[in-house]
């Protein structure tokens, strides 16, 4: 855990007339004031420095709040850009950027529940089986609210996506979402509980394009899933299995 890490560069010099100090200094703030919260605790992610080790609340915990503020920007490589568990609350108006196969944009734990995700900024994720959003538990929102946009270029990389689990999710998309890899559903979710797997609803109020092979505007399997769409869409009725997701797991 950092808390308000920052580095002070300090130079100086002193005439050899015993004029008076020249001092120049810079002082750099990490963007994110807190990189591992703990129950209860809030990491706020602020402008104008790049936070390239992400957040990830400890595991175990609960009632954590992750707020990346306007500007304000997280860049990360093999590593989820925002990670919560349980209880939890998060939301990015600024700027996440996620490198590399399995690591999301904002996730919940493998068995997450009850927790909002909410993006009103971007989110962009570049790998193979990586989220713009992603939950596993139950009773989460998981919602791109207008003004935001959430791009992924990787296969089975869905912008928003409920995936195994006992479902009770909420899906939304309010913003636009992008998605150019194969299998790479704009709102997804895939129930494991059988018959008596809860409802999943997925919601389509915004744009979602996607534009590479067996992907659709929103696809869902399981026994009791509502959706509706009142936004723009391109869909293809073929839907991924959720056998590729755990393999990935």
């Amino acid at each position: 855990m950092r808390r308000g890490i920052h580095t002070l560069a300090l130079s100086f010099f002193v005439a050899s007339t015993g004029g008076p100090v020249v001092l120049v200094s810079s002082l750099v703030w990490a963007a994110c004031d807190d990189h591992a919260p703990a129950t209860g605790q809030t990491s706020t992610c602020t402008p104008p420095t790049a936070d390239t080790t992400g957040v990830a609340a400890v595991a175990g915990s609960t009632n954590v709040t992750v707020n990346v503020l306007p500007g304000a920007q997280i860049g990360v490589t093999n590593i989820n850009g925002v990670l919560v568990r349980d209880q939890s609350q998060v939301v990015n108006q600024g700027a996440i950027s996620v490198s590399g196969d399995t690591f999301d944009g904002i996730t919940s734990d493998l068995t997450g529940n009850n927790n909002t995700l909410i993006n009103r900024g971007t989110i962009t994720t570049t790998g193979a089986f990586s989220e713009g959003i992603f939950t596993t538990g139950s009773g989460s929102t998981l919602l791109n609210d207008t003004g935001g946009t959430i791009t992924t270029s990787g296969h089975d990389s869905p912008g928003l996506h409920s995936f195994g689990g006992p479902g009770a999710n909420i899906l939304t998309n309010n913003g636009t979402i992008r998605t150019f890899g194969d299998n790479s559903s704009g709102i997804q979710a895939i129930s494991s509980g059988g018959a008596t797997s809860a409802n999943n609803i997925l919601t389509n109020n915004g744009t979602v394009i996607t534009s590479g092979h067996l992907r659709t505007g929103y696809s869902e399997t399981g026994t009791t899933i509502r959706s509706t769409t009142t936004g723009q869409s391109r869909r293809r009725v073929q839907m991924p299995t959720a056998s590729t997701r755990w393999a990935r797991c």
